[in-house]
């Protein structure tokens, strides 16, 4: 599937996942998912990224997410898998982590890339963290 099929199927799945109230991504990063601008959301998540340490689970799991369905957005399966594999092991570890509606994109994402529910999160390691 090539990248631009790949980020028009899935835009239904992104837009309301990564808009849904700036959390964890900032005003910035809404308003480049809102203009399918994906690859300044990307650039605005990586600028976040080292504060993740400092940030509660919740906020963890919501920028794993995020950050994975964006990926899928620019057609990176690579960054894909290795966010929403960690957004797997948050959610784990903590299934109220996210929201129903979170889990089911999560699900819908994984299943995107050809991995079934029950398949193991890959790269991430138990903590979260990618290796």
């Amino acid at each position: 599937m090539t990248r631009r099929l790949l980020a028009s199927a899935l835009l239904p799945l992104l837009v309301p996942g990564l808009t849904g109230g700036c959390r964890p991504a900032d005003v910035r990063v809404q308003t480049a998912l809102d203009e399918a601008r994906y690859p300044d959301a990307l650039a605005e998540l990586r600028r976040i990224e080292p504060r993740l340490c400092h940030r509660r689970a919740r906020w963890q799991a919501h920028y794993a997410l995020e950050r994975g369905l964006a990926h899928l957005g620019v057609g990176d399966a690579y960054g894909a898998i290795r966010w929403l594999s960690a957004a797997r092991v948050w959610q784990e570890r903590n299934p109220e982590l996210l929201t129903p509606i979170e889990r089911d994109r999560l699900r819908t994402a994984w299943q995107s890339m050809g991995l079934m529910p029950g398949d193991r999160p890959l790269g991430p390691n138990r903590e979260g963290r990618s290796e």
